[in-house]
Order: structure tokens, then sequence, then C-alpha cells
């Protein structure tokens, strides 16, 4: 991880503090919501990589190990160095459970694909 990658990071964790922290969904989603643009190649491997150094580095992040707040540090990660992912919102229905996770294309970010067959997206910010 260089140094402007662990800046960024902690740039993500302090946007958890101050934009996530005791807000409503809405507002969060507002705050982390950015206009979609195509990526190109070079774009995409970024995005890949640094989702690789924050799974590499989550566990050591003062943040619960709930998938709202991850994928949310982790998409403002990505924002904070010019790029962006899908934040996926699914859910299933028996037994119910409610699941968020990003995604590049149809490649899962910050989760295991076999853990997300199960889920039904319904709300996808972009």
């Amino acid at each position: 991880m260089t140094r402007r990658d662990s800046w960024r990071l902690a740039g993500a964790v302090w946007d958890a503090a101050w934009r996530y922290h005791r807000r409503p969904l809405a507002e969060i989603v507002a705050f982390a919501r950015q206009p979609a643009r195509p990526m190109t190649g070079a774009e995409s491997e970024e995005v890949v990589r640094l989702a690789q150094l924050y799974r590499a580095a989550v566990a050591w992040l003062p943040l619960p190990r709930k998938c709202l707040i991850r994928s949310f540090v982790l998409l403002r990660f990505l924002q904070r160095s010019g790029l962006g992912a899908d934040w996926v919102f699914g859910v299933r229905t028996w037994p119910f459970s409610a699941h968020c996770w990003l995604q590049l294309g149809d490649m899962a970010l910050d989760d295991h694909a076999e853990r997300l067959v199960g889920y039904e997206p319904i709300f996808v910010v972009g």
C-alpha cells in the first residue's frame, strides 16, 4: 500500500465517522452517490487492486463487521481515488436477510460470489 493509498483509506474512515455514523440510510446513500462514468481497463484494474488492499486492511480498521459500513468505506476509498463501483443492496426472503456489497461489472469487490447468489438485488447506487 502506498502512502497515497493509506491517506485515501484514512479519509474514507473519516468519512464514515462524519457521514455515516447515526445518519439515515437515505442521507448515507445521497452522500456516496456519484455520477456514473465509463471506466477504462486500467481504471478497472486499479479498482480491483484497491479492493484487494482494502480486504487486507479492513481487519485492522476501527469498523464494525457490518456490510453497510464496510461497503460504504470501500466505496469512499475508491471515490477518493477517482474511481467508483456499484453499491448493491439485496435481500432474500426465507429466512429474510438483507445484505449489501460493491460490484464492478459482475465481480464482487468486498464479498464472495458464492454468498451473494442467494440475494436478489433490489437497489443499486452507482
